[in-house]
């Protein structure tokens, strides 16, 4: 499972099956203080995605 510094397509089409996101990345707790679910929600659904295309 890698993590840190990870560019997510090309992890899982090397066949990763997990990967670890770093609040640099995508700051929840800053996102949930914020009650920007919204951001938080489309954040989720790009990572989804690029997953769902490796």
């Amino acid at each position: 499972m890698p993590t840190g510094g990870v560019n997510l397509a090309s992890f899982f089409k090397a066949g990763a099956i997990a990967a670890g996101l770093g609040g640099s990345l995508i700051n929840p707790a800053k996102l949930i203080t914020g009650e920007d679910y919204t951001r938080l929600t489309e954040t989720a659904k790009k990572f989804s995605a690029i997953v769902q295309r490796s």
